[in-house]
């Protein structure tokens, strides 16, 4: 199925795939089986995003049991007897502290769905939506959605910024069916079919068969959190010594896509655009990149080779999004095709994908 995929300082996420030669829609399903490290054995990974202990913890993408040797099935409690690998892991899903699901009331129309899905859910299962740690998740009828936190007060409140929301989407299928497309504005989609059901109020999300998320109604247990539930489970946002992403701005067209990522970005993640080591990425508006190194005095420079440089280039997406793709084409050979994400409050370039790879403006004049 295909998925498609913010002043102080500006943040550029970008979601890349690199290939030997052509290029490819970076944009992908959160969740998707990638390589994971969740103990000595993991079957389906964690969408490539390393954590450790979950997939050790209840046997994620594989039978009871495998996940890892024993003592290190990860977060103690998760998925049953701490390190043993979820007593509850098999079938690929994620062990919980949901109360039993009740009777199915799934809304068939999407004049049923979006009232029935735009409230306060929170979040009982150890994984929540898009893998961040949060208490819950808020939908509107205006078709948004964000993760919501506690404020001192241990209240819900909704988190801002790209990493933490995204629109919604409805499409109906059939009579009897509707999909719905949870799409971040870091550029990721998750494509479900939710399920609700009543007494009591559950929203279980599975994203195609991959990972399974489940909610109950903030209404009905007075938004309190849920003792085992996964809030403080996930992937720590603002990675390495990168800001939290701010508000989404993406250019719709090539020339204000060129102007915005046409500057020096400094890294901030742990891993840069073709994982090569690097002080950073220089583009320019002459269509050409070279990674970026210092010197002995700390001085940001430009380095040089085949392994370093290369040219860019800019189409439009064609799709209702309007996004730009960016076309990465190493001198060595290499393409990377991304679909560059801008944020502004703060200023950062981020490549989303099994590695997440993020820059910032560099400081002063």
């Amino acid at each position: 199925m295909t998925t498609k995929i913010g002043g102080a300082v500006l943040l550029l996420l970008v979601s890349v795939v690199w290939t030997a030669s052509g290029g490819c829609d970076g944009r992908t399903i959160i969740g998707s089986p990638q390589a994971g490290t969740g103990g000595a054995v993991v079957a389906g990974g964690l969408g490539g995003t390393t954590v450790t202990g979950i997939g050790g913890a209840s046997g994620i993408g594989g039978a009871s049991g495998v996940g890892g040797a024993s003592g290190v099935g990860g977060q103690p409690g998760v998925g049953g007897q701490p390190g043993v690998g979820g007593a509850t892991g098999a079938g690929g899903r994620i062990a919980n502290a949901c109360p039993v699901a009740g009777s199915a009331a799934t809304p068939t129309t999407i004049a049923d769905m979006r009232p029935a899905l735009s409230r306060d859910w929170v979040l009982c299962s150890a994984l929540g939506l898009t893998h961040q740690r949060q208490a819950g998740l808020r939908i509107t009828t205006a078709d948004r959605y964000s993760l919501l936190g506690r404020d001192a007060a241990g209240n819900l409140t909704a988190m801002s910024g790209a990493d933490f929301e995204g629109s919604v989407e409805y499409l109906q299928v059939g009579a009897s069916r509707v999909q719905v497309n949870l799409r971040s504005d870091i550029g990721f989609t998750i494509i479900s079919a939710p399920v609700i059901t009543t007494g009591p109020g559950v929203l279980i999300i599975d994203n195609e068969g991959v990972y399974e998320y489940r909610y109950v109604r903030a209404d009905e247990n007075g938004g309190a959190a849920i003792p085992g539930s996964g809030s403080a489970n996930g992937d720590t946002i603002g990675m390495g010594t990168c800001p939290v992403a701010g508000v989404a701005v993406t250019p719709k067209t090539v020339d204000a896509m060129r102007a915005a990522i046409s500057r020096r970005w400094i890294l901030c993640s742990p891993l840069g655009l073709t994982q090569k080591p690097q002080a950073g990425i220089e583009i320019t508006t002459a269509g050409r990149y070279a990674l970026l190194d210092r010197d002995a005095s700390g001085a940001v420079i430009p380095l040089h080779g085949v392994d370093f440089e290369g040219s860019v280039s800019y189409q439009p997406s064609g799709a209702a999004d309007g996004l730009i793709q960016v076309n990465f084409t190493q001198d060595l050979g290499g393409v990377g095709s991304v679909f560059p994400v801008i944020t502004q409050n703060p200023t950062m370039m981020i490549l989303p994908t099994s590695s997440t790879y993020r820059y910032v403006l560099p400081e002063g004049p």
